[in-house]
């Protein structure tokens, strides 16, 4: 009997564990032999596993591609969807244990590129510091994947650059996240007090690529003000955009987050534009309609102490900026 008719005849066709696990380590290592050497079975175990996923699911998986093993388009969608059953797989593991211990003693911390670089890894090791018998898995993705990773339970809480509008998500805001136009130290605009908006038009944007929140932010207010982004060299994370902007391939807007020590150390500096300021809100987010666990609020309350610090260090001037002159305030935010 085909796939398709055991489907038709309204027969369940079973998806396990396994094969979702046996199908992820073929993708990682490209090659069948490799992936039964890792998981310490047969080549012809991991076959069969294999085999009975595809006809579970009525189409290929996999592909010969450049002499090792690739996904196929559906099978790149079976992949993502299998990272996520694996984490929520080890999830329930982690709960099984905290049940039989009587403790909930592992947190889940989503963050998006900027948070899980700049902020939270701060924010960890303070809130380990408080709270010592208290392990934290940081999860990084875009936001869009950690909305995901929320709402079906995989992590308990994700502290992103927002704004976070979902009515399913309760949301804290930690800070306001400004995003700074940076430029290389011997950059024309560098030596000026200040830009005119009229002066992006024609330079050229080094940008994290398209999918990033960051550059929906940057585009979106940059359009609003009559800024096309015709001319754009897109890198894959905000390290390689300041070093690309340090080496002066173009101008760029980062989180400020992102580009403190940079801007301190004097590698890139910050020119304001005149009538335009890019920021966003720094957003803590959890489910709503979900029981809380309690280190949820007690790992927000932390943030929102380094938060005070920070904002305590700054205004004592213990941080410094290599800001070139003064700017009107208008700000431009996602949500304007």
């Amino acid at each position: 009997m085909t796939t398709g008719e055991t489907q038709r005849k309204g027969y369940k066709l079973a998806i396990t564990f396994e094969q979702l696990r046996v199908f992820r380590t073929v993708v990682l290592h490209g090659r069948v032999s490799l992936a039964a050497a890792a998981l310490g079975v047969s080549q012809p175990s991991v076959s069969q596993q294999l085999r009975r996923l595809e006809e579970a699911l009525g189409f290929a998986l996999l592909e010969s591609r450049e002499g090792r093993l690739a996904p196929t388009e559906q099978g790149e969608r079976v992949r993502e969807i299998a990272d996520h059953v694996a984490a929520g797989a080890e999830r329930l593991r982690e709960l099984s244990a905290d049940a039989r211990l009587g403790t909930h003693s592992v947190l889940i911390v989503g963050a998006n590129t900027t948070g899980g670089m700049y902020f939270v890894p701060e924010l960890i090791r303070r809130f380990q510091r408080e709270h010592p018998g208290v392990g934290v898995r940081l999860l990084i993705g875009q936001v869009n994947e950690l909305t995901a990773a929320v709402a079906g339970g995989v992590c308990d809480v994700a502290i992103v650059g927002g704004p976070i509008t979902a009515r399913e998500f309760a949301t804290v805001a930690l800070f306001t996240d400004r995003l700074p136009l940076i430029v290389s130290p011997s950059d024309p605009f560098a030596g000026r007090r200040r830009v005119q908006v009229d002066d992006l038009k024609t330079r050229q944007f080094v940008l994290p690529g398209i999918g990033s929140r960051t550059r929906l932010v940057v585009e979106t207010a940059l359009r609003r003000v009559g800024v096309e982004l015709d001319r754009v060299l897109e890198y894959p994370d905000t390290e390689s955009v300041k070093k690309a902007v340090e080496a002066g391939l173009g101008i760029g807007y980062l989180s400020r987050e992102g580009v403190r020590r940079e801007l301190l150390h004097g590698y890139l500096s910050e020119v304001l534009v005149d009538g335009l300021v890019i920021e966003r809100p720094f957003q803590a987010f959890w489910l709503k309609d979900r029981k809380v666990l309690a280190l949820v609020p007690m790992l927000v309350d932390t943030a929102q102490q380094l938060v005070a610090v920070r904002e305590t260090s700054q205004r004592m001037g213990l941080t410094r900026s290599n800001r070139v002159g003064q700017s009107p305030r208008m700000v431009v935010s996602p949500e304007s």
